[in-house]
C-alpha cells in the first residue's frame, strides 16, 4: 500500500477526533460538567462512527461519496465552535427572557428551562452524531478506492495513529495556542485540504456540484477567519450580559435590550495555557461594575469584592485572636486578597503561589484591576511564585502561621484535587502548631433565604435541599479527615468560607463585639451573624473527597 494512502487516512482520523474533542471541550467550558460532557460526547460520536461504518458498505461511487463526506465534515468541523456559541447565545437569551419578564411562577420557569436545556442538548449532540456518522465512512471508502482490502490492517493502524496524534496535538498545542474557535477553523482547513487531495487523486472529472462545494467551503473558511473574533465578542456579550439587560430593561423592545447588552463595550478575552480569562463592564439596574471570569466562572466583581476579600482575610484572624507572622496565599492571582493581607505590618513574610502567570500579568497591567488591588502584586513584601499549589505544598519544607486558599469551585478533576484530603494534609503539614487555614468554598446554611424574582412580583423561597447538606458534608468531612479538628464555617452576604485549625488554642465564635480598622465594608451586623449561622453536615468517611475517589462538589 502506498504511503500517501496511509498519510491520508491518518490525516482524516486526526481531523475527526479533533472535532469530537472540540465539541466536548466547548460544551464543558460553557456548561460545566467536563467529565459528563466528555463521556457523553465520545459515546455518541462512537455510536455514529459505528453506524456510518455499517452504511458505507452500500456506496456505489466511493470516490464521489468520500469527497462529499470530507466536504461536509470540513464545513461542520470548521463551524462547530461558532455553532455551539450561537446555540448557547440563543439559550442564554431565552433563559433570561423567561426568568426576568415573561413567566409568573417558579414552576413554569423550571419547566421552560428544562425544555431549553433539552433542546440545546439535542442540537449539539446531533451534530456530534453526524460527525461520527460521516467519519465512519472514511476507512471503508478508502479501502474500496485503493482496492487493497488485503492491507486493511495497515489502513486501520494508520487510522488509529492519526487519532493518537490528533488527541495529543489538540491537548498540547491546538487548544492551548489557538483556543476552540481557531482550532476548529484550522482543523476544518486541514479537512478541506484532504478533500482537494482526494479530488485530485481519485476524481479526474469533477462535477459542477463538487466544484461548488469546494468553492463554498473555501469562502466559508475565509469568512470565519475574518469574522470569527467579532462573532465571539458578540456571543460573549450575550452570554454574560443577557440576564442583566433583561433584568434592567423590563418590557423594553428587543432592539433596546440588544443595545443594553452591547452598551458596555466588548468583552476582553485572553487565553492562557490553563484557561480563558474574560473581563468586562456590565450594568445592572443602573449600576456599572467591572467583572473578571475564569473559564466563564465568576472570579470577582468590583462592586462586591471588598466585602468578599475583607471577610476572607480579616475574620479568620479575629476568630483565632492572633495576627500571623508568616502567611501563604494559594491562588488569588488578581492580587485582591494580597491587598488585604498586606495591611498588617506585623506580618513579616507573605508568599503567594499562583498557577496562571497571565492572570497575574493582567492584574498588574490593567488600570482598573491594578487600582483595585492597590499594586499588591508588585509590593516588596510579597514573594510571588508562579507554579502549581499542589506541587508546592507537597515539596516545601516551609512552615506558616496561616494559609489562605482561593481556588475556583471544583467542576472537574484537576480542580477537585485541590479540595481533596491529600491536598489538605499537605496544608496541615505546612502549618505551625497554632496555625490556621481558611478556604473559599460553596457552603449553604439552614437559614439562608433564596428567592427567584419573576417580574419583580413573585418571590418563591428555595428550601434547603439534601444535595446542599451533602455538599457541606463533602467539604467538612474532607477537611476534618486531613487532621483539622476545629472547623468554623461562616458566610458574609453571598460568600461562604471555612476556617480550620488543629490548634489547642481557644478560638472565638462570637464576633458581635469585634471590629477591625482594616475593614470598611464588613460591618458589625455581618460580624454578629458569624456565630449564629448553622451549616448542616455529616462527618462521614463516604463524604471524603480524595484524589483517588473524587467527589465533585458542583
Amino acid at each position: 500500500m502506498k504511503i500517501e494512502f496511509l498519510i491520508l487516512t491518518s490525516l482524516l482520523a486526526f481531523c475527526s477526533i479533533c472535532y469530537e474533542l472540540l465539541f466536548a471541550n466547548t460544551l464543558s467550558l460553557l456548561s460545566g460538567g467536563a467529565i459528563w460532557w466528555h463521556s457523553l460526547t465520545i459515546g455518541i460520536y462512537i455510536a455514529g462512527l459505528g453506524i456510518g461504518t455499517f452504511k458505507a458498505g452500500k456506496s456505489l461511487f466511493p470516490a464521489r461519496d468520500l469527497v462529499k463526506v470530507e466536504l461536509l465534515l470540513s464545513l461542520i468541523g470548521m463551524s462547530c465552535a461558532v455553532i455551539i456559541y450561537f446555540l448557547s447565545g440563543i439559550y442564554e437569551t431565552a433563559d433570561a427572557i423567561a426568568a426576568e419578564g415573561y413567566l409568573y411562577d417558579y414552576s413554569s420557569y423550571i419547566s421552560l428551562n428544562t425544555s431549553l436545556k433539552s433542546l440545546f442538548f439535542i442540537f449539539t449532540q446531533s451534530l456530534v452524531f453526524i460527525i461520527g456518522y460521516l467519519s465512519g465512512f472514511e476507512v471503508p471508502l478508502l479501502l474500496r478506492l485503493t482496492g487493497q482490502e488485503r492491507h486493511m490492517n495497515r489502513l486501520l493502524a494508520a487510522n488509529y495513529i492519526g487519532t493518537l496524534i490528533g488527541t495529543l496535538c489538540f491537548a498540547y498545542f491546538l487548544l492551548p495556542k489557538l483556543d476552540v474557535l481557531y482550532t476548529a477553523m484550522s482543523v476544518g482547513g486541514l479537512n478541506l485540504f484532504a478533500s482537494c487531495w482526494i479530488i485530485k487523486r481519485f476524481v479526474p472529472i469533477q462535477t459542477r456540484q463538487m466544484k461548488i462545494g469546494v468553492t463554498f467551503a473555501i469562502i466559508w473558511l475565509i469568512t470565519l477567519i475574518t469574522a470569527g473574533r467579532s462573532f465571539e465578542s458578540y456571543f460573549l456579550q450575550v452570554y454574560y450580559r443577557a440576564s442583566a439587560a433583561f433584568r434592567s430593561g423590563g418590557q423594553e423592545s428587543m432592539t433596546k435590550l440588544w443595545q443594553n447588552i452591547i452598551a458596555d463595550g466588548p468583552i476582553t478575552r485572553s487565553k492562557s495555557l490553563y484557561q480563558y480569562i474574560d473581563y468586562f463592564d456590565v450594568t445592572l439596574k443602573g449600576s456599572k461594575e467591572f467583572v473578571m471570569m475564569l473559564d466563564t466562572n465568576f472570579q470577582f466583581s468590583s462592586k462586591t469584592e471588598k466585602y468578599y476579600h475583607e471577610s476572607f482575610a480579616h475574620i479568620p484572624m479575629m476568630i483565632m485572636n492572633k495576627i500571623p507572622q508568616k502567611v501563604l496565599i494559594l491562588g488569588a492571582g488578581d492580587g485582591l486578597l494580597a491587598r488585604e493581607i498586606l495591611k498588617y505590618e506585623e506580618i513579616t513574610l507573605i508568599k503567594q503561589v499562583e498557577l496562571d502567570e497571565l492572570v497575574v500579568e493582567i492584574s498588574k497591567k490593567h488600570p482598573l484591576i491594578s487600582k483595585l488591588n492597590e499594586g499588591s502584586l508588585e509590593n516588596d513584601r510579597l514573594d510571588l511564585i508562579i507554579g502549581d499549589a499542589f506541587q508546592y505544598l507537597r515539596d516545601t519544607n516551609e512552615r506558616y502561621d496561616a494559609i489562605f486558599i482561593d481556588f475556583p469551585y471544583p467542576k472537574n478533576y484537576n480542580i477537585s484535587k485541590l479540595f481533596s484530603v491529600e491536598f489538605y494534609r499537605f496544608v496541615k503539614r505546612a502549618l505551625n502548631d497554632d496555625g490556621f487555614m481558611v478556604i473559599d468554598v460553596p457552603l449553604r446554611h439552614h437559614s439562608e433565604e433564596n428567592s427567584f424574582n419573576i417580574r419583580r412580583k413573585v418571590q418563591v423561597e428555595m428550601t434547603f435541599l439534601p444535595e446542599d447538606k451533602k455538599a457541606n458534608s463533602i467539604v467538612m468531612s474532607t477537611v476534618y479527615a486531613a487532621g483539622f479538628k476545629k472547623l468554623i464555617p461562616y458566610k458574609i452576604e453571598n460568600e461562604s468560607f471555612l476556617f480550620a485549625t488543629s490548634s489547642n488554642k481557644e478560638v472565638r465564635f462570637d464576633l458581635s463585639n469585634e471590629k477591625s480598622s482594616h475593614m470598611s465594608y464588613v460591618n458589625k451586623q455581618m460580624l454578629s451573624q458569624v456565630g449564629q449561622q448553622h451549616f448542616p453536615f455529616d462527618l462521614k468517611d463516604r463524604y471524603i473527597n480524595s484524589v483517588f475517589h473524587p467527589l465533585l462538589i458542583e
